[in-house]
């Protein structure tokens, strides 16, 4: 975060999925699996806990550029492992090209949340959703803002339970960020109310 703040407009972009559309809340039973996640549940909830943490950071620091990207179906070696024996027929025949992007397809759309103005294309106009992502909790998805994020991935009470619950405990020890946690834990205790205007500071954090 200091060196954020060095910058006139810090921007970080975080990868998220639309996995986590299958996750309705982030908890503490699949850290540290070590097995084959097959049905994808941990990664779907690891995705949803990436965009709690956007929308934690909005709230705690205001001065901070965060967006949310779906870079899409990407022919990575984890689909690759959940797809089995099916793997090297989908390579050998390229049938994967017809579901899934190459990795740099799929950098396309974070380099554009990371270098995208917040103003609207000319085009697009200020009206345009666009604009209206870009003013609340931006989500680029091919290329472009806009893009369908769960509730509870934007919900401020799970996301800083999340936050408390799940993540903290991990990452507290960690000196390196003790300057980062300090401040969001800060931002997070100065919030009087959540979006729908009902008191949520009642949980301090220490």
């Amino acid at each position: 975060l200091p060196a954020l703040r060095q910058h006139a407009a810090p921007r970080v972009v975080n990868v998220g999925s639309s996995s986590h559309l299958r996750a309705g809340e982030v908890g503490t039973a699949n850290l540290g699996r070590g097995d084959l996640d097959g049905r994808m549940e941990a990664y779907a909830e690891s995705k949803l806990g990436i965009m709690q943490l956007s929308t934690v950071l909005r709230a705690a620091l205001p001065w901070l550029g965060v967006v949310d990207t779906h870079p899409g179906l990407v022919w990575t070696p984890m689909l690759k492992r959940n797809a089995g024996r099916m793997a090297p027929v989908l390579e050998r025949t390229g049938v994967w090209r017809f579901f899934f992007k190459e990795p740099a397809c799929a950098a396309e759309t974070v380099i554009a949340a990371a270098l995208s103005p917040r103003e609207p294309p000319a085009s697009w106009g200020e009206g345009s959703r666009w604009a209206q992502d870009w003013g609340s909790q931006p989500y680029f998805v091919n290329g472009r803002p806009g893009g369908f994020a769960s509730s509870e991935s934007r919900d401020i009470t799970a996301a800083r339970a999340m936050w408390i619950d799940v993540l903290l405990p991990q990452i507290a020890g960690d000196a390196a960020l003790a300057t980062g946690i300090r401040e969001v834990t800060e931002g997070l205790n100065d919030i009087d109310e959540d979006s729908n205007g009902k008191a949520c500071s009642a949980q301090k954090l220490e």
